[in-house]
């Protein structure tokens, strides 16, 4: 009801807040899971940044096994439905965490619906990998309790137990969100050894072992479940932008921190669905959870560890915030109020303590009875006034149970005791409720849905030119124009809008761009320039206003061939007639050969050589190494000859072409680790051309050159994911036979 009512129903505007699902997670969503559903591995994505691995990309979480909706169910709905279902395993996870405490049913929904429902959660519907991942750290908290509790009772660990525990290892990255995973183990790590120091305090130290070496062996199954996703992506990483190497604070928080924001948003019930915002009931029933009884050690760690790290989100106007530095690989990741999971989570499970200690206190002949009851109840009154400061008529029920509330206080404790906590449970979902309102538009609506497809002219134009490739450059924020365009229509663009680009690929897009950190860092064109924009084969050109900042603007059309107009559209922010689109005469054919080449070791001035004016570029080749076997020719001046390209696949391109004399075969698609050529059949070297770009040396003759994507990376982590699931499998079996013997 909550998604239906207060998500869908009430978007209305296109806006920043949800623009990755339309620019990246839908297009990226229907490339992988329509190559799935056709029998294709998705190993390459031909079609941006003049080609890029794809599934090593991570994001869209190929291997995470809920998105086998995917396979099933038409897009985007299945995505949507995929949110429901995590947000209501979220709410379940938290809620059984809660019980597995032994806290009361009400205080147990607290904890379910403060973490389930949050702005955290459901605002993370935009972000479809984070949602996921989150839904996973209190499963293995549970996981890792109930394995705890097993060994210090003497009891075999269970299954079930492992296996949960196994899943939430591995389903954070498997999802997606790298950063969320390590975030998780750290909290999980201190789980652990809380564990593991009340096992051993209660049944000895074999007890806190053999939780030890249990929770210890899952944790590597599960690791090595993540290797299919984590092995490909650590080598892409590698090779990206973004390093894993830690960045200064002014990186990690790159538009800057602004506390009172930070605190507003997560404490003030806001008019619109914020995604920092803790919920104000379960905030101030917090502070009642650090007096339950029996509970006192888990209060006050949960309290620390909260309290912690909402003031390294704070920024750095605290000391605190070098916190973030402390524990390895943290700061290798962009914005740390991601963290914000965490705090939420310990918020819900204060929450749902002080709502347990209050309902003690009211059932119990104890002196604080009466002032606990009245603290939860004055609390519940306070949340209710201020949540109705929305102005929302039908929230002004939210004082009924209030007053509901104080009247089951006049009556005996065993009925207070019943009442109250209701109440309070409800109190926590309605503040929820009402901060739920999204006015952002999604791709499940019509109108949102309506985004795209408003230029097919252009996508038939694009794709009748490939594999010649095409540019957008201006367009405003269109979503029908922006890079991923080219995954959705078929159709290449050298360009992209993705986090792990490659630095290489970058560097030839973004040319003097070092100030436009953000730009550069997931691939957009800044400021291409015409000689490389002809290398890349880019054959069409749209042009928009406003146009990003262009060294040349005069330059990067002259010589085009005006052709139309795309219509205006809102969102382009270019005035009618439109976009104007531009047939670009000059640009090289995709494959072509040269005689011609020289070598540059140094890649840095390999590019600064290309970005001369008086380059031949159209006639000469830049090798990082001289091609075995093979001398160029005297005559630089020679111009490319076109290779016809036979077959073009995503993982494999076959070219057919004939030279006269020792040439370089040059396919201007990405070099990367795992692509392998052969002439004839042979075998033969793969070279790194142009700074970015393929080539093959050839000898005089008809040849056949073919290009195949078999990247070591993913057979290595296949292998190890392979071996982890026969383990899995294994110990299954094993378990079930030993159950049946025991019966």
């Amino acid at each position: 009801m909550v998604w239906a009512v207060r998500f869908i129903a009430p978007a209305r505007i296109f806006t920043f807040v949800g623009a990755d699902l339309f620019l990246y997670f839908l297009p990226m969503t229907q490339a992988v899971y329509g190559a799935l559903a056709s029998g294709r591995l998705p190993l390459w994505n031909p079609d941006q940044s003049c080609g890029t691995p794809l599934l090593a990309t991570l994001q869209v979480g190929t291997f995470y096994p809920p998105h086998l909706l995917y396979l099933f169910l038409p897009l985007p709905g299945a995505m949507a439905l995929s949110a429901v279902l995590h947000l209501l395993l979220a709410t379940g996870f938290a809620y059984v965490l809660a019980r597995a405490l032994e806290l009361e049913v009400a205080a147990a929904a607290v904890a379910g619906v403060a973490f389930g429902l949050s702005g955290c959660l459901l605002g993370a519907s935009f972000f479809p990998n984070y949602q996921e991942a989150s839904v996973w750290l209190p499963a293995g908290l549970l996981a890792l309790g109930q394995l705890a509790r097993r060994a210090a009772a003497g009891r075999p660990m269970g299954s079930g137990w492992l296996l949960l525990w196994c899943a939430a290892e591995a389903f954070p990255m498997l999802a997606g969100h790298a950063q969320l995973w390590l975030l998780f183990n750290y909290a999980w790590a201190a789980a652990v050894i809380y564990l593991a120091a009340a096992a051993a305090y209660h049944a000895g130290r074999g007890a806190a072992l053999r939780f030890l070496l249990a929770a210890g062996a899952a944790a590597v199954l599960g690791l090595g479940l993540t290797a299919v996703q984590l092995i490909p992506t650590l080598e892409l990483t590698l090779a990206s932008v973004r390093p894993p190497k830690a960045m200064t604070w002014a990186e990690v928080d790159p538009w800057g921190s602004f506390p009172s924001v930070y605190l507003r948003n997560s404490l003030v019930p806001p008019f619109k669905l914020t995604s920092e915002y803790l919920g104000l009931v379960a905030v101030l029933l917090a502070p009642a959870g650090l007096f339950a009884l029996g509970r006192r050690t888990l209060a006050l760690a949960l309290a620390a560890g909260a309290a912690g790290i909402f003031l390294v989100l704070l920024g750095d106007i605290t000391p605190l915030h070098r916190l973030y530095f402390i524990l390895p690989g943290l700061a290798a990741f962009r914005f740390p109020v991601r963290m914000q999971v965490v705090v939420l989570l310990a918020v819900a499970m204060l929450a749902a303590l002080g709502t347990h200690e209050i309902t003690r206190a009211l059932r119990e002949d104890r002196p604080m009875r009466r002032p606990a009851a009245l603290a939860g109840t004055a609390a519940a009154a306070l949340a209710a006034v201020l949540l109705t400061r929305a102005g929302e008529p039908p929230y002004i029920p939210l004082v009924a149970f209030v007053l509901l509330a104080a009247a089951a206080l006049a009556r005996a404790g065993r009925t207070s005791a019943a009442v109250l906590p209701c109440c309070l449970a409800l109190l926590v979902g309605a503040d929820l409720f009402i901060a739920a309102r999204n006015p952002a538009l999604t791709p499940y609506h019509a109108a949102g849905a309506a985004l795209f497809n408003r230029h097919l002219a252009l996508a038939k134009l694009a794709r009748e030119r490939r594999p010649s490739r095409f540019l957008v450059l201006g367009g405003g924020f269109d979503p029908d124009l922006q890079a991923k365009s080219g995954m959705r229509w078929h159709a290449p663009r050298p360009d992209d809008y993705e986090p792990l680009v490659l630095a290489r690929a970058s560097d030839f897009l973004s040319i003097g761009d070092e100030p436009q950190r953000m730009g550069r860092r997931v691939g957009r064109v800044r400021d291409l320039p015409r000689s490389f924009m002809d290398l890349a084969g880019v054959a069409t050109l749209v042009v928009g206003t406003p146009l990003p900042p262009l060294a040349h603007p005069e330059e990067t059309v002259r010589g085009l061939v005006p052709r139309g107009h795309l219509p205006a559209t809102p969102e382009s922010g270019t005035p009618p007639p439109g976009p104007t689109i531009y047939d670009n005469p000059s640009a090289l054919p995709r494959a072509f050969t040269v005689s011609a080449w020289r070598v540059e070791a140094n890649p840095g001035a390999m590019l600064e050589a290309l970005r001369q004016p008086d380059f031949p570029a159209r006639g000469v080749a830049l090798l990082e190494e001289a091609p075995p076997g093979l001398a160029p020719s005297a005559n630089d001046a020679a111009a490319p000859a076109a290779a016809g390209i036979r077959s073009y696949l995503p993982e494999e391109v076959v070219i057919e072409t004939r030279v006269e004399r020792p040439s370089l075969l040059v396919l201007t698609d990405t070099y990367y680790p795992g692509w392998l050529a052969t002439v004839d059949g042979v075998a033969a070297p793969l070279l790194r051309a142009d700074f970015l770009f393929r080539a093959v040396p050839l000898q005089p003759g008809a040849h056949e050159v073919r290009f195949a994507f078999r990247p070591g990376s993913f057979r290595a982590g296949a292998a190890l994911s392979t071996a982890a699931l026969v383990i899995l499998a294994l110990g299954g079996m094993w378990a079930w036979r030993a159950a049946r013997h025991s019966m």
